[in-house]
């Protein structure tokens, strides 16, 4: 019988969109579009807002059929920008927690539908092409900039400020290595070209932005993304021992961070010619625990400080050289989060964090592949910065979304085909077991 098509040309490019390699592509372009937005923020301005919820109308709309599952496995961070809408009820500038609250559930969103309605291989391709877009835009015709407090001059590409240049840079090393494996496991020469031409030129930009959280963390991740892509040909109960031992080494660093990682910070960034007195996170965490003395249970309102007029937050970026009076943190996200959203706000993130993270290293542990063993990687990268930086709060931001497709990652449905690996380790168990 002939087979019948749609009249309809719109039906047939839907299809395209929907199924077979087309997926995949639009997938990849649908990852893309908004961690690109976010990078070159600077320079789009207003439109960059436009094309981040796009894309997410876009997604939505073309995998509608994952919407439902994708709603009821990610609730729980949805959570999450859900209680900073909420905190308008008591911000101290109302006006400025709804239109921040709306801009930051935006981003989030985008993360969630990325990891619960694209396919997570062309994710990782998608998200590696913008982040290779900026890292070499920055490398053509980017500049270095001097510090206002510190005086040292780094490079910063087409950043917005050195550690942003330092992070990006950190991220697509993750992001090379997570692709090479990619590249091997699904035969594309294209891509293994493409993430090693990319290596060199993100080991550079981040060597020169001077960004010793970004050196410290990414040294870290790199080191256990290496560990979790070994693992990957391990049998199921050798990756749990591998799992076991790392969660341990983890945790213990975690319980003890204060006392380890300001030292290894000031001996990165004393290596390289810096005075780690100037850096002044000191001055910034005493003002931040002053205000959350004042307002600690609920906070002072999501992103309800940071806003021009406030007489603290001006004499903040008067004191640091902020001209422009915009995009500055405490360096620090458990003070940040205490600030704008007090203890309540607090407990609430880092429960729920802790039992996503849980679940994606537990689903990684059972079936690895690149897309999650990258994502494990940033969530340490993501960790040991955590410390020095405001992580996962920042609305427009690439890395907020990658936070959220991270954690969303751990509750995502598993729908990827099996691997040529896997069916032969499915195999083998099952030759084993007829054996005996």
């Amino acid at each position: 019988m002939e087979q019948v098509v749609s009249r309809q040309p719109n039906a047939v490019y839907l299809n395209d969109l929907k199924s077979g390699q087309g997926a995949l592509v639009t997938d990849a372009l649908l990852a893309a579009l908004p961690i690109f937005a976010c990078l070159f923020n600077s320079m789009l301005g207003p439109l960059s807002v436009l094309l981040v919820f796009g894309s997410a109308v876009l997604t939505a709309w073309l995998r509608m059929e994952k919407l439902p599952t994708a709603l009821a496995r990610a609730w729980p961070i949805i959570l999450i920008p859900a209680f900073a809408l909420t905190s308008y009820l008591w911000s101290l500038d109302p006006g400025a927690t709804a239109r921040y609250g709306i801009l930051f559930t935006i981003t989030v969103a985008s993360g969630v539908l990325m990891a619960t309605c694209l396919d997570r291989r062309a994710v990782l391709i998608g998200v590696m092409l913008a982040y290779a877009a900026f890292v070499i835009a920055g490398f053509l015709v980017g500049d270095t900039k001097r510090d206002g407090t510190t005086g040292e001059v780094a490079f910063i590409g087409i950043a917005a400020s050195k550690n942003m240049a330092g992070s990006s840079a950190a991220i697509c090393v993750l992001l090379s290595i997570a692709c090479m494996s990619l590249a091997h496991q699904i035969r594309s020469f294209g891509l293994l070209v493409t993430a090693i031409i990319l290596m060199p030129l993100a080991l550079y930009s981040l060597y020169m932005a001077l960004s010793a959280g970004a050196l410290i963390g990414g040294g870290a991740a790199v080191i256990c993304l290496m560990m979790w892509i070994t693992s990957q040909r391990l049998p199921r109960q050798a990756r749990a021992s591998i799992l076991i031992i790392i969660s341990i080494m983890v945790l213990a660093a975690l319980a003890t961070m204060e006392l380890w990682l300001p030292l290894v910070f000031e001996f990165v960034i004393t290596g390289s010619g810096k005075d780690a007195g100037l850096t002044g996170r000191v001055e910034l965490w005493r003002k931040a625990d002053q205000l959350i003395a004042q307002r600690p249970f609920l906070g002072q309102g999501f992103a309800a400080f940071w806003v021009q007029g406030n007489l603290d937050a001006e004499a903040i970026w008067r004191e640091f050289f902020i001209l422009n009076r915009t995009g500055f943190n405490f360096h620090n996200t458990a003070k940040e989060i205490l600030v704008s959203l007090g203890w309540v706000g607090l407990v609430l993130f880092v429960t729920i964090g802790l039992i996503a993270l849980g679940a994606l290293i537990w689903r990684t542990m059972v079936r690895p592949d690149p897309a999650r063993i990258f994502f494990c990687g940033w969530m340490v990268y993501w960790t040991l910065r955590t410390y020095f930086e405001s992580m996962g709060m920042a609305q427009m931001y690439a890395e907020t979304i990658l936070t959220y497709a991270a954690l969303t990652l751990g509750f995502a449905r598993d729908d990827l085909p099996l691997t040529a690996l896997e069916k032969a380790q499915l195999q083998a168990r099952g030759a084993q077991a007829n054996l005996s």
